[in-house]
């Protein structure tokens, strides 16, 4: 009887400590809410716990630097220890690592090769790859690099820059949306462009490299910049573009999410 009751006690345990549980909802209720400061009452009832133990987490927290108290409005916002975390966590992100499952599933999906490519500057550096082994295709090699302009990464990636900043880009004597030979219509890249901020995707039907289309979403990071873009590359039928165009921008957000984005 003796054993049963041990063995009862011992099933009820929970793994988790409540006070820290509680710590980490109230920051995670800092951080989604649309107020960038809350008072005590307004977070003790959002997380239906008692203001004195809400009270003695705020301060167990502030002593961290974890958050911060505005003394005159009485109200609490996060702190800078959480900055400090969250930068050490981004610099010490490995994009590729994230990434390959993804790409692994894109290309189970599509039997396309896919890759995902970042921003360097004025250049896009191919930093992974996932091969697709059932059918050829054609494939650029981790390390490869090609101007920020290139085909529909390109596209993808300018599309969603700040205006100003696109259309900087877009006055510049140079562009390769189109290959390095062509010469760019602004109008019609206009439209594709207007086009790929509606649908998530740019597309190349075979302009930059005959007989090859590609498909590209951007990349976004956790304060919101475009850094990259994920693409699928092959020898597809034009009418699967829109079919595969939704899974490459699942994909690419993903793979955003990971990185810290959310969407608007």
């Amino acid at each position: 009887m003796e054993k049963e009751v041990k063995k009862e006690k011992k099933s009820r345990y929970k793994s988790f400590v409540p006070a820290v549980d509680h710590a980490l909802k109230l920051l995670n209720c800092l951080g989604e809410s649309s107020h960038q400061q809350l008072t005590l009452t307004e977070i003790c009832d959002r997380l239906e716990i008692p203001k004195s133990k809400g009270y003695t987490i705020l301060n167990t927290l502030i002593a961290h630097n974890f958050i911060e108290k505005n003394q005159q409005a009485k109200t609490y916002k996060l702190g800078l220890g959480i900055v400090f975390l969250a930068r050490n966590i981004i610099n010490n992100l490995d994009i590729r690592e994230i990434a390959q499952p993804y790409l692994k599933g894109l290309v189970e999906e599509t039997e396309v090769t896919a890759h995902l490519g970042q921003i360097s500057g004025s250049s896009f550096y191919i930093i992974a790859r996932e091969e697709n082994r059932k059918h050829f295709g054609y494939s650029m090699r981790v390390g490869d690099h090609q101007h920020i302009t290139h085909g529909c990464h390109g596209k993808a990636i300018i599309a969603f820059l700040p205006e100003n900043e696109r259309e900087e880009i877009l006055a510049q004597d140079k562009l390769y949306f189109y290959g390095d030979q062509a010469t760019t219509n602004l109008d019609q890249l206009r439209k594709e462009l207007k086009k790929c901020r509606q649908t998530g995707y740019a597309v190349d039907p075979g302009e930059t490299n005959p007989n090859i289309n590609a498909i590209s979403s951007p990349l976004f990071s956790g304060d919101g910049k475009v850094i990259g873009a994920v693409i699928i590359i092959g020898a597809f039928n034009h009418s699967k573009i829109k079919t595969f165009g939704p899974k490459v921008v699942k994909t690419a957000k993903e793979i955003s999410h990971k990185l810290g984005y959310r969407d608007n």
